[in-house]
Order: C-alpha cells, then sequence, then structure tokens
C-alpha cells in the first residue's frame, strides 16, 4: 500500500531514530510509526524530518486529536519549504 514492504525506524536516518524515541519515551508517539508517516520521513531531507519533530516535541497534545495526523501535518507543511 505504501511502497516496497513495510519500513521500521531502524530504516531512518540515526538521529531521527533517536528524536522518535524520544517522542515515544514522552508519550508524544504511542505505539509504532505509522508506515505513511515512516514513508514520508525517508523521502525528506533529514534537517527538516529534524525541525518536524523538535515541532511537534514542542505541541501540546492536550489538543491534539490525531498525533499521527498532525505530525504529517508538519512534515508537510516544512517539506513546502525545502
Amino acid at each position: 500500500m505504501y511502497g516496497q514492504g513495510n519500513k521500521t525506524i531502524k530504516d531512518l536516518p540515526l538521529l531521527v531514530q533517536y528524536a522518535i524515541n524520544d517522542l515515544i519515551a514522552t508519550n508524544h508517539i504511542e505505539g509504532q510509526v505509522d508506515n505513511r508517516l515512516l514513508e514520508t520521513m525517508l523521502k525528506l531531507p533529514e534537517p527538516i524530518v529534524l525541525q518536524a519533530l523538535e515541532n511537534f516535541s514542542l505541541t501540546d497534545m492536550a489538543k491534539v486529536r490525531s498525533k499521527g495526523g498532525y505530525l504529517f501535518g508538519i512534515l508537510k507543511k516544512l517539506s513546502g519549504r525545502a
């Protein structure tokens, strides 16, 4: 559905992996990262992904209904600036 096989966090650059693991540890991300997000992060330059993850980490999650959708929106917005 999203390309060749399922991607995992381990397919991402090391700094991005660390940032995602921090977000999981702080409950910003719950469970596994959506395959659509992984595919998007793999296509974008590492600095943009890191900026998106930082922006996401600063968000008050109490106001977010769909964490994955919100992160996808941040990635999409920042990728438009690349």
